[in-house]
């Protein structure tokens, strides 16, 4: 009878530290890991490098790692694939690729987008970090051409900043020619960045014979070039950059400016004390004021202008309108 007691209490002591070592240990157990999904890359990444996820691509394919067998679903700028019922399963590996096409989600628009990848995997959801995936099916356009530096008369060089409306690329001398009157010879010498201006670059011209000859310079951009933005649009992939020749014009003297006075009926120019005053029939693009030496003195859209802190002397008074240059030099 003592026997059994002992034994039965020695058996119960036996159970009890068998379930506290199940409970230490499990308390200290490594918990489970799930793995954060990741967006690897995308098709068609027609930027600059392969993994800059840029494209011109509106049905483009993302590729990532998660889990393996674990469902995906993509988060566009909050707006989740799942109400599409667009997901799919990584493989044993835990590879994905996402087919916006083929889950049924419509053509993405130019723009950026902010993705998040979801993974689920035995009930246990992750997410990714925010990949931001740029698309641009666009063309790049020339938003101006203008002289840099208002330079004088009888240069043997000038400088066009020519100014696109997002970043660009393969731009040489050959996208551009010179548009000259008279007897102005001159070449473009070289294209080089603008260093600290965004989406410009710097063209500049030689000169042959600056203190001979006579006429004026204009900058023209060439038909289908090779310049591309930096999702590889233009030079043939959703069209080329317009050509374009609406640059500034160079006038090489005094004399070539006088000469090109052209001032019709629809303009009018008084000037009473201390303000110029252009009346017009037509909108006025711009109005520009040189010195005799062709240095700009004033620019500006306005039509009635200040002109109390000039010396008197001559001046000449440039107007530009609709792509047309009217010219009139007049005493001030």
């Amino acid at each position: 009878m003592l026997k059994n007691y002992f034994f039965n209490l020695l058996r119960k002591k036996n159970i009890f530290f068998v379930i506290i070592t199940m409970i230490y240990f499990k308390s200290f157990a490594a918990p489970v890991v799930h793995i954060a999904p990741t967006l690897t890359g995308i098709s068609n990444d027609s930027g600059i490098n392969t993994t800059d996820f840029i494209t011109n691509d509106t049905t483009p394919v993302l590729f990532g790692k998660a889990e393996p067998l674990s469902v995906i679903t993509i988060e566009i700028n909050g707006l989740s694939t799942s109400l599409f019922n667009g997901s799919v399963v990584t493989n044993s590996d835990g590879d994905f690729s996402f087919d916006f096409e083929e889950v049924g989600f419509a053509e993405l628009s130019d723009g950026t987008f902010n993705i998040i990848v979801e993974s689920t995997h035995n009930g246990n959801t992750t997410k990714s970090d925010s990949q931001t995936i740029t698309l641009d099916t666009k063309s790049p356009e020339i938003e101006s051409c203008v002289l840099i530096g208002s330079p004088s008369f009888r240069q043997s060089s000038i400088s066009f900043l020519v100014s696109f409306n997002e970043s660009s690329r393969n731009i040489s001398t050959d996208d551009f020619e010179l548009i000259t009157t008279n007897t102005v010879r001159a070449n473009i010498a070289s294209v080089s960045p603008n260093l600290g201006v965004g989406n410009s670059i710097v063209v500049n011209v030689d000169i042959t014979n600056p203190n001979d000859d006579e006429g004026t310079i204009k900058l023209k951009l060439k038909e289908n070039t090779n310049i591309q933005d930096t999702a590889g649009n233009g030079n043939g992939t959703n069209g080329y950059v317009l050509s374009s020749s609406s640059s500034d014009t160079y006038y090489l003297s005094e004399t070539t400016l006088s000469s090109s006075e052209n001032l019709n009926e629809s303009f009018k120019i008084t000037h009473d004390y201390d303000t110029l005053t252009i009346s017009s029939n037509d909108d006025i693009d711009m109005v520009l004021i040189y010195d005799v030496f062709g240095k700009l003195i004033i620019q500006t859209k306005k039509t009635t202008i200040n002109t109390s802190f000039l010396t008197s002397g001559i001046y000449i008074i440039s107007i530009k309108k609709h792509k047309q240059i009217i010219n009139k030099k007049m005493f001030i």
